[in-house]
């Protein structure tokens, strides 16, 4: 799924949301992604160039820079997937990270580096339990959606913080 901006005539920019097979002539997956290794995610850039999208194929289509309603369903789900990924890694590297300190206990800034690390894994992990509780309720509101999205902003943030501290808790 992607989305693109049509000029249309009457309406204005109108965002069109479509589906494109991977395979099609026009669609070409980029070898670019390797953040922190993560090469196996799949998270390449896709160039779509002069791919026909006939009508039946748009499943949605909106004034560009205007909230549509589908948002709110599709957010607190989405969003809360997505974020347990994240957290799943801090709390992977949190673990890597500690293993290492006990090498090195006496060192009184290693012990201030694992209880910042600590705090941020905290705001991760609460932060996602949220998404998760708001999204299994099953009732689509706008703001429930800005809410998951405040909430992914944040475990977002503390992830990344978290993967940080990690890392000069271990060592580089």
């Amino acid at each position: 799924m992607t989305m693109g901006v049509y000029e249309d005539p009457e309406l204005g920019p109108t965002v069109m949301h479509f589906a494109v097979n991977m395979h099609d002539d026009g669609v070409t997956v980029l070898q670019d992604w390797d953040t922190l290794g993560m090469r196996g995610t799949g998270s390449n850039s896709v160039q779509i160039e002069d791919v026909f999208v006939p009508a039946a194929g748009i499943s949605l289509s909106r004034p560009q820079e205007e909230w549509h309603q589908s948002f709110n369903v599709i957010s607190p789900i989405a969003f809360s997937l997505i974020m347990s990924v994240y957290l799943g890694i801090a709390e992977s590297a949190r673990d890597i990270a500690v293993k290492q300190a006990t090498k090195k206990r006496e060192d009184t800034m290693i012990q201030d580096q694992v209880g910042a690390m600590e705090n941020q894994l905290l705001i991760t992990q609460t932060s996602v339990a949220e998404m998760v509780r708001l999204a299994s309720d099953d009732t689509p509101t706008f703001e429930k959606a800005n809410l998951i999205s405040r909430h992914k902003s944040n475990a977002t943030n503390a992830a990344i913080s978290t993967v940080d501290k990690a890392m000069a808790v271990a060592g580089g």
